[in-house]
């Protein structure tokens, strides 16, 4: 199923037209079955980067939290890096 958001994202629009011009001589068919791996591959790449940015992001402010003198300019901001990647998820 296609993502709308992804309409607006210029990896993916890139990712588009390197798959129709690699296969400029595939039918429409083949091409929309090229386009739409790249894109579900692409996906699940996407996927795992931003999964794995929440959990770095997680690990940094659960230990800057635990410390006794914590800086909160630095809390602050690694909070702001989680929401971030919350969003991009």
């Amino acid at each position: 199923m296609y993502d709308r958001k992804l309409r607006t994202n210029v990896e993916v629009k890139r990712l588009i037209a390197q798959e129709c011009k690699s296969n400029s001589s595939a039918t429409v068919e083949q091409r929309f079955q090229s386009v739409r791996r790249a894109i579900s591959c692409w996906n699940k790449e996407n996927h795992r980067n931003s999964q794995k940015a929440v959990e770095d992001a997680r690990r940094k402010l659960d230990s800057e939290m635990s410390k006794s003198t914590a800086d909160e300019t630095l809390i602050y901001a690694i909070n702001a890096e989680l929401s971030s990647a919350e969003r991009r998820r």
